[in-house]
């Protein structure tokens, strides 16, 4: 029997919710760097067969002049204008449902919702996340992209796991409901 395939979300936030400083800037991560130290994340893509990423975070990852992060996996960028194209790149605009559903019914993997902020909380707007790992990094950067403000509504969620490592705590929730 083939497996339910998840919406998913892996992301770390400083302690007081930023995904981001005020210009994009992710230089906060470098409180988590340790050596042979990946988080679980390894793990966490061998199971994704699609990533979908907000057009910021997507232009984000292509500016770090490396190879392009997501090259095995196919790749959805979530845009209202033209990207460059690129192998296993598609772009999708306006509703998520649709999208979602597809890549459900298609079933090569689980999705990973890789950000940012106004994908995440679309997202979870429409119903569409079924689980977050959230990774919590000792820092407060009081400004900058936030992960869950203008949500404008409750989400209930259940803690699944709680990992502590020495350099930050990541929490798994499932997400149970809305409002």
């Amino acid at each position: 029997m083939k497996s339910k395939v998840l919406v998913k979300t892996f992301i770390a936030t400083s302690l007081d919710g930023y995904v981001a400083g005020e210009q994009g800037e992710l230089d906060f991560l470098e409180a988590a760097a340790a050596e042979n130290e990946d988080y679980g994340y390894a793990d966490w893509m061998a199971q994704v067969g699609t990533v979908l990423v907000g057009r910021k975070s997507y232009d984000k990852v292509l500016s770090f002049g490396e190879p392009f992060a997501y090259e095995a996996k196919d790749c959805v960028v979530w845009t209202r204008q033209a990207i460059e194209s690129r192998a296993a790149v598609s772009t999708h605009s306006g509703d998520l449902a649709p999208l979602i559903a597809r890549l459900r019914a298609e079933g090569k993997g689980h999705v990973y919702a890789d950000g940012g902020g106004e994908l995440i909380r679309q997202l979870l707007r429409e119903g569409l996340i079924d689980e977050m790992v959230i990774s919590v990094l000792p820092v407060l950067l009081g400004k900058g992209t936030s992960l869950f403000a203008g949500l404008g509504s409750m989400v209930q969620l259940e803690l699944l796991e709680e990992k502590r490592f020495p350099k930050l705590l990541q929490l798994r929730y499932k997400v149970v409901g809305l409002g």
